[in-house]
């Protein structure tokens, strides 16, 4: 008798390719939520990283780094308003990084933060300062057209807490120590900068002025996804953005006595986490600036725009939620659902009041 060979017929072979193909839809979808897993643990390292250096330049200088320094003394020598560098340049010894720290000058003139240490830490990439879940460029379209291209950090400094909420309430409201600038348009406003948190601009606040404890008190988050703006346009506005980490403040003052509506690489509370649409209503594109057609500015006015806005919200590409670390070091996930008013008193170090469970 002829053999026969055995085979796999039609049915059989399209019944293991369906089999197969159910398996994978199965299997990805696990495979896709373990790597993002593991991309935020990794950003909570590198903010728990972040938030030990700040420990570090407390113990070491009695103080904790200014959110966002002029170059008036005591940050510099300028005897005018210049714009200084941010905390992430003053934390650079506490990550590695002392030798870019070392060529940088903490006395710049009105265009330093774009001359002197732009030429030093342009197309520089820091991975601690870089989410690996973010899908935004780290170096901003704006950034990139000036020879001195400065990255632009995924994180973000808690300078204090500004909500709507609070406006009428004469105790809580001057807790937030509010500097006001309705600037909008292309440059140069911010919205509300707080100066109650903990990195505020020429801060000099040490960790006997948190009353509400260091373990009660925000320090840093995240800043780490598209906007959408009520063109329904995809905008990468963070407060670290358009200048990147090196851009700081102006003048000496805090609070309510703060020189200049702009302070970058800090954000003062005032909308919800992850609050990337402004409740569906889109945020204002406003105007754009000519060398950039196609990038809208934003409205400043608000503190969400372009230009270092005040009250960007916190946001990232994790689901429901950001990482965020605390002044004791501590580094914890917040749910996009906590409460304005309870993230609000997170943000203050001194409201004296309690905060729920979160």
């Amino acid at each position: 008798m002829p053999s026969r060979r055995g085979a796999f017929t039609l049915v059989e072979l399209l019944v293991v390719i369906a089999i197969i193909g159910t398996l994978m839809g199965l299997l990805l979808p696990a495979v896709q939520a373990a790597r993002e897993s593991g991309r935020r643990t990794h950003c909570a390292n590198n903010i728990r990283q972040l938030a030990i250096a700040l420990q570090g330049f407390e113990q070491a200088m009695g103080r904790l780094p200014p959110g966002a320094a002029g170059t008036r003394p005591p940050f510099g020598t300028s005897s005018d308003d210049s714009i200084g560098v941010t905390w992430m340049v003053y934390i650079l010894p506490m990550i590695e990084q002392s030798s870019l720290y070392s060529k940088l000058t903490l006395n710049g003139s009105w265009t330093g933060w774009l001359t002197a240490n732009a030429e030093v830490a342009k197309n520089v990439q820091i991975p601690t300062y870089a989410c690996p879940s973010s899908p935004l460029p780290l170096f901003d379209s704006w950034n990139t057209f000036w020879t001195y291209p400065v990255m632009a950090p995924h994180y973000t400094g808690i300078a204090g807490a500004a909500p709507e909420i609070w406006t009428s309430d004469s105790n809580l409201w001057s807790k937030c120590r509010v500097h006001e600038d309705a600037s909008s348009g292309i440059c140069c406003g911010s919205g509300r900068m707080s100066g109650g948190g903990t990195l505020i601009p020429n801060g000099q606040l040490s960790f006997s002025d948190f009353r509400d404890g260091t373990s009660s008190t925000l320090a840093i988050s995240e800043q780490g996804d598209y906007l959408i703006t009520d063109t329904g346009a995809r905008v990468p506005w963070r407060s670290g953005g358009c200048h990147g980490f090196l851009f700081g403040g102006q003048g000496n003052a805090t609070g309510p006595s703060y020189i200049g509506g702009r302070a970058g690489c800090v954000t003062s509370i005032r909308y919800t986490i992850n609050n990337k649409n402004n409740g569906g209503a889109g945020w204002t594109a406003g105007v754009t600036d000519p060398a950039f057609p196609t990038f809208p500015a934003g409205s400043c006015s608000v503190g969400v725009c372009w230009w270092n806005g005040a009250n960007t919200p916190l946001n990232s590409a994790h689901t429901s939620g950001v990482n965020a670390a605390f002044a004791d070091g501590s580094v914890r996930f917040l749910n996009e659902t906590i409460e304005l008013d309870t993230l609000s008193r997170l943000a203050i170090r001194d409201d004296g009041g309690s905060v729920r469970d979160y």
